[in-house]
């Protein structure tokens, strides 16, 4: 970054050193939208109301937003160039750090959990006392819980100077340098204000301009891009609704990373709020029409699947349907893991098992004769990337 720039977003400031650093400003509490905006903004309100509709028709959506968190949370990963997958997150969480097939290092996997668990964890806080820094050093902090090495300081802000750009580029050359640490503190408590004081703007261009702030910002070494992605969904339902779960903005951004960087960018070099906020708004729209073919799915899938275990195991179908509901929550089992979900013993939870194999909802996916796993496809499927 070698050029000096000054706009309405901020100014690139000479460092000791000799390269520039972009300073930003506060996001702006009085930029005045567009009337092509303002009908974006009205779009996007109405078909997340939609997601809303369709979450709200869903039986105990719980169940079902547990695995829609861990789309998000591992393409999120995915976007920080961890190879995490979705299936790298059920395989531990049914075998721990040893479960077999893992194409990710235990501690990656381990940090896309973590970006699960942080929103389920902090929606509550959020909901109470709104997006702060202290919340956001909180959820930092849990994105590192328990990875070895990276969780001895994670609520502190970071106290060196970094900067964005391939491998092996420096200060001088890289396309975008953060701000000095120094700054951190002051842009951070200017974030908070417009956050919690701003009553002019709605919700999602809030959430619009906190995710472009923290990209700039760079508050941490680390996480930022999760730390950003996670604090415009909580922005986007400041009550904490549980159809929060089914939006992967990931999903999204991750398509064509070089765009999305270009379109802070376009911020940072011509101070072009208007066309991030339109870029911002494309892409809710965008995760929230996924999520609700998804959801559609989901239902159809759920009534399509009950029927079939019932017309196989008639009047002792019972233990099935809660097999059935429990794979909606966990779609990688093993039979010992799903005895107590039957009520049956481990034999006959077997068999029950392999009846769901013959009706195709389980698939055998380790090919070994003991241990073995199996993984309710046709639903997983549902979350993988198109």
């Amino acid at each position: 970054m070698d050029e000096p720039r000054n706009n309405r977003a901020g100014h690139c400031e000479q460092q000791p050193e000799g390269h520039f650093a972009f300073i930003p400003k506060p996001p702006p509490s009085s930029l005045e939208v567009n009337s092509k905006i303002m009908n974006h903004l009205c779009d996007t309100e109405r078909i997340l109301g939609r997601v809303m509709g369709y979450v709200d028709n869903l039986e105990d959506p719980s169940r079902f937003g547990h695995i829609a968190l861990y789309k998000e949370a591992a393409l999120s990963a995915q976007l920080e160039g961890f190879q995490v997958s979705i299936a790298d997150l059920l395989s531990y969480k049914l075998d721990g750090p040893r479960a077999p097939g893992l194409c990710s290092s235990p501690g990656q996997v381990v940090a896309a959990l973590n970006y699960a668990n942080t929103i389920d964890n902090l929606l509550p806080a959020v909901a109470d006392s709104g997006l702060s820094s202290l919340v956001l050093q909180r959820a930092h902090g849990e994105l590192y819980h328990g990875i070895k090495g990276r969780d001895k300081d994670p609520l502190t802000f970071r106290n060196s100077e970094i900067w964005i750009g391939p491998s092996g580029a420096t200060p001088k050359d890289a396309p975008f340098v953060p701000p000095p640490f120094t700054l951190i503190p002051q842009l951070m408590q200017d974030l908070e204000i417009y956050v919690q004081q701003n009553t002019k703007h709605p919700k999602l261009l809030i959430a619009a301009l906190t995710y472009y702030q923290l990209e700039t910002v760079h508050p941490f070494v680390d996480g930022n891009g999760r730390l950003a992605r996670m604090a415009a969904l909580f922005l986007l339902s400041r009550e904490g609704g549980l159809w929060l779960r089914f939006i992967s903005l990931a999903s999204v951004f991750g398509r064509d990373s070089l765009s999305h960087f270009g379109m802070l960018q376009k911020v940072r070099i011509n101070g072009d709020w208007e066309s991030w906020i339109e870029y911002f708004l494309s892409s809710v729209c965008e995760a929230a029409g996924e999520s609700m073919k998804m959801l559609a799915s989901i239902i159809e899938i759920r009534s399509v699947h009950r029927a079939l275990v019932r017309g196989m195991l008639g009047g002792t179908s019972g233990p099935g349907l809660a097999l059935l509901d429990y794979l909606f929550q966990q779609p990688l089992v093993s039979v010992s893991a799903t005895v107590n979900v039957t009520g049956r013993t481990f034999a006959n939870t077997n068999k029950l098992i392999t009846h769901f194999q013959e009706l195709g909802l389980l698939t055998e996916v380790t090919g070994r004769r003991r241990n073995r796993r199996f993984c309710y496809e046709p639903f997983l499927n549902l979350f993988m990337p198109k």
